[in-house]
């Protein structure tokens, strides 16, 4: 009897377990089907990323201008503003350069589903560098404690991935720009007077942007990357006529 009941319970496990693997296995095979079918929706107009063939594409769908490039380099941008919510600050970069702008194009598509085309450029040795870089920090009805002083980085690998929302009349100032950066251990400098504050709560937010240098990036790049993105297209691909810094 101990047997029987040992079998019929051995038996009922084998076969949970069996359906829990067949369970997995549909939800495997769902996953690839759903990426064979995404990938099915792409079609890539430039299958060799040709620069010529993409700007075709861009006046084809576009009112821009084409353009041949090179983006100068250093590129000299007049005014750069950006925010750290983590440590409740803005910046303001005056007469910046910027430089490694002349990437490759890494993919090149348009998804016949959702209407959209994905553009993505990889660059190299990306640096940043202002002698006039005015630091906001942020208070609670009063104005702002501001300093100044110089900064440079040095960001090394960036790919920066741009989305139009509508694949058939590309217009810059409604894509979406996200930048992935391959080493957040990145070089930097910021000048000595960005330390002289006598107020503790502004001394307490440059330790927090010293020690979180992903979260830096990462929030700092989002108004970052579409202007150094949106300069590379305009000046290797199509003008559309928009200032960016």
């Amino acid at each position: 009897m101990l047997i029987k009941m040992l079998i019929y319970w051995f038996s009922i496990a084998l076969f949970v377990q069996c359906e829990c693997f067949n369970i997995e296995n549909d939800v495997e095979a769902s996953n690839i089907a759903a990426v064979q079918y995404n990938d099915h929706d792409k079609i890539r107009p430039c299958p060799h990323f040709d620069l010529n063939c993409i700007r075709a594409y861009f006046k084809q769908h576009s009112s821009c201008v084409v353009s041949h490039g090179p983006v100068p380099d250093p590129l000299k941008l007049q005014n750069i503003i950006f925010h750290l919510p983590h440590a409740n600050m803005s910046f303001v970069l005056r007469n910046s350069n910027v430089g490694g702008l002349n990437g490759k194009v890494v993919e090149f598509y348009v998804n016949k589903k959702t209407h959209k085309l994905v553009l993505a450029a990889e660059m190299k040795e990306v640096t940043l560098e202002s002698s006039q870089m005015i630091a906001k920090y942020s208070r609670k009805a009063k104005e702002s404690i501001e300093l100044n002083d110089g900064v440079s980085g040095n960001y090394g690998t960036i790919t920066f991935t741009t989305v139009f929302p509508d694949m058939t009349n590309l217009y810059l100032a409604e894509a979406e720009t996200n930048s992935y950066i391959e080493d957040s251990n990145v070089k930097y400098y910021i000048g000595p007077k960005m330390s002289t504050s006598a107020e503790v709560a502004v001394s307490d937010s440059f330790d927090r942007v010293r020690k979180n240098l992903g979260l830096d990036l990462q929030e700092g790049f989002v108004f970052l990357g579409p202007i150094f993105m949106a300069n590379f297209i305009q000046y290797n691909i199509c003008d559309f006529g928009i200032k960016y810094g």
